[in-house]
């Protein structure tokens, strides 16, 4: 006969990772993206081909969606709750934590848009 296991609170399960990882990968991705454009610029106006960078402002963007979905995907499986000051412990932190993922998620894709739309406006090549 199996025995039967309890299971565990997420955050002793899948430790903060998950949680930071929501958290800091849109910035850090919209970082990359940023100075791989401008170093970008140079190659581009050589080869009068501007669609790599806007091929590259679409897949970073893809990426910051996925931490708002990964972030979005914590938020719901800790009940889709919005922490309070009431009480303080791992189920408001990690309610806490999903919700500044996907918050931050969400304002750096406008960033992203913003300069992806600038680079339709805006020649790039131009001196």
């Amino acid at each position: 006969m199996k025995e039967k296991t309890i299971p565990q609170p997420a955050d002793e399960q899948k430790g903060y990772l998950l949680l930071w990882v929501g958290v800091l990968m849109s910035p850090i991705v919209w970082l990359i993206q940023f100075q791989l454009r401008y170093s970008l610029v140079e190659w581009v106006c050589g080869q009068q081909n501007r669609l790599v960078l806007h091929i590259i402002s679409l897949l970073f963007l893809a990426i910051i969606a996925g931490g708002g979905i990964l972030s979005w995907r914590t938020w719901v499986a800790e009940g889709k709750a919005f922490p309070t000051d009431e009480t303080s412990g791992p189920h408001e932190r990690n309610l806490f934590l999903s919700l500044l993922g996907v918050l931050m998620s969400s304002m750096f894709a406008l960033v992203t848009i913003a300069q992806a739309i600038a680079e339709f406006m805006v020649d790039p090549c131009r001196t």
